[in-house]
């Protein structure tokens, strides 16, 4: 048994998130403390735990995100790429794509979903074109949006219940559909 670092002299890193690789690698995301506030770093680590994308991983430098939120996801699509979901402090969706090859094809700011709704809990589900289902909520709605491969935005869907309350909406695969679970 070896230990394998991930990631050197990190201060104060956290939310851990992992998510197995097509080609039986892992994916690791954390969250790291740095010039603009908290935010994610992503490392690729192959079949043999050796760290592909550099000492540090990649560094996603969206705004300032949400650390006292549930709102981080993490998904792998059919192409090999990986997609992080997370809620900024502005209560805010951000997701951004990272390839196998560590290239960040949307920029390492990614983009906003959902029009700027949904501040609550992240979830993701990947689909079998290299897109994904992305899932978004607050206390009032749940927020469903797919993103094709290319990163084009297909419209989004806003489900809610005047007499209900849902802050932890879930995503759950049926065959070539997805259900939404509140």
């Amino acid at each position: 048994m070896t230990t394998t670092i991930i990631a050197n002299r990190e201060n104060s890193a956290a939310d851990l998130l992992v998510a197995p690789s097509p080609d039986c690698g892992t994916f690791v995301q954390w969250a790291s403390m740095s010039s603009n506030g908290w935010s994610p770093k992503l490392q690729y680590l192959n079949y043999e735990g050796i760290p592909q994308w550099g000492a540090d991983g990649v560094h996603i430098t969206t705004p300032n995100i949400a650390t006292w939120s549930p709102g981080y996801a993490l998904a792998v699509t059919d192409d090999g790429s990986v997609i992080s979901m997370f809620r900024t402090a502005d209560a805010r969706h951000w997701v951004v794509k990272v390839n196998p090859d560590g290239s960040i094809p949307w920029g390492t700011d990614g983009m906003v979903l959902f029009n700027g709704e949904g501040g609550g809990r992240s979830e993701l589900l990947a689909g079998k074109d290299g897109g994904f289902w992305a899932l978004g909520t607050d206390m009032d709605n749940s927020f469903l949006q797919y993103v094709n491969a290319d990163g084009t935005l297909r419209p989004m869907a806003t489900l809610s219940d005047p007499t209900k309350k849902c802050t932890n909406g879930k995503l759950v695969p049926s065959g070539d559909n997805v259900f939404v679970v509140d």
